[in-house]
């Protein structure tokens, strides 16, 4: 359930999204009516404190949602998806009570979670139109941070990155289940930044260049990495933008991807797709950034 990624942090007041590895945080989680956070609403609310890299208390609640039909709060997808029915909301508290109680939990800390910019859209909505003020917490994306971790992968679900690291989510689709799931990936993907990069902060710059757009079309697949003796042209990060090896002339390409050797008619040898050059020393290869099957 993911559309308006981009609606936190639009309202005034509200917290802003970094990119960081806190070691005191919230890690949390939504189940919602749909997409829009302007139109749908909460149904349920899942959180887990992290204190100095150490796990805490836990925050679970319902929400009943106001809608047009007494009685009727979700649709049967979303009653399929998670498991939430009309008669669980029946009896759940308001969303003023559940948001009040969750904010005395949450605190000033940082909020992590997965894509956790649609569930922070979602409360800050929600803090604004039935708490009248707004959530100024700050939070952390982990999806991006997998993204970067495991670029040849096809998806970057949470479930994906769950089967990468056997960590069990029993209850897929509900909030605390999903955020213990969450919290437990997150660790575990610090771990591997820190053994495949020179240090976090480098993982974490790597992310938010990433984020910003900037290293578009200038990531070695695993594959193409194998197969520099084949394709001179793709040994130097430079040679992306459609620089020949041989000549120094360049070519720009629309999708950012490398010129095949052949449009550099003055470089013969390119054209024969012979060897030019040693490969890079300091290519490095990491089996870890196999997508697994799932």
């Amino acid at each position: 359930m993911r559309k308006k990624d981009n609606f936190a942090g639009t309202l005034p007041g509200t917290g802003k999204s970094l990119v960081a590895f806190p070691e005191t945080y919230v890690v949390l989680d939504l189940e919602t009516t749909g997409l829009d956070p302007e139109r749908d609403q909460i149904i349920e609310i899942g959180a887990l404190e992290v204190v100095r890299g150490k796990r805490g208390r836990t925050f679970s609640t319902l929400i009943q949602p106001r809608t047009p039909l007494s009685g009727h709060y979700v649709s049967p997808f979303i009653t399929q998806l998670t498991g939430i029915t009309d008669d669980m909301l029946a009896a759940a508290p308001q969303p003023r009570q559940a948001l009040e109680a969750f904010g005395k939990f949450l605190g000033s800390r940082v909020a992590v979670g997965y894509n956790v910019g649609f569930d922070m859209g979602f409360l800050q909505q929600q803090f604004q139109t039935q708490l009248y003020r707004p959530l100024a917490n700050d939070w952390v994306d982990v999806l991006p941070m997998a993204q970067t971790l495991f670029p040849l992968w096809d998806h970057h679900r949470l479930n994906n990155l769950a089967a990468w690291y056997k960590v069990e989510n029993k209850e897929a689709h509900r909030a605390l289940s999903d955020v213990e799931t969450t919290e437990t990936c997150f660790r575990k993907l610090k771990e591997d930044a820190a053994r495949q990069y020179p240090s976090l902060e480098a993982f974490l710059e790597k992310v938010r260049q990433k984020m910003e757009g900037k290293n578009e079309g200038q990531q070695l697949s695993l594959w193409e990495s194998c197969s520099t003796r084949r394709k001179p042209w793709i040994r130097e990060s430079k040679n992306w933008l459609g620089k020949c090896p041989r000549t120094g002339r360049k070519k720009a390409t629309k999708t950012g991807k490398p010129a095949p050797p052949t449009w550099c008619r003055s470089s013969k040898r390119n054209r024969t797709g012979s060897t030019i050059g040693k490969p890079r020393k300091n290519i490095k290869i990491s089996l870890t950034n196999f997508s697994p099957v799932v």
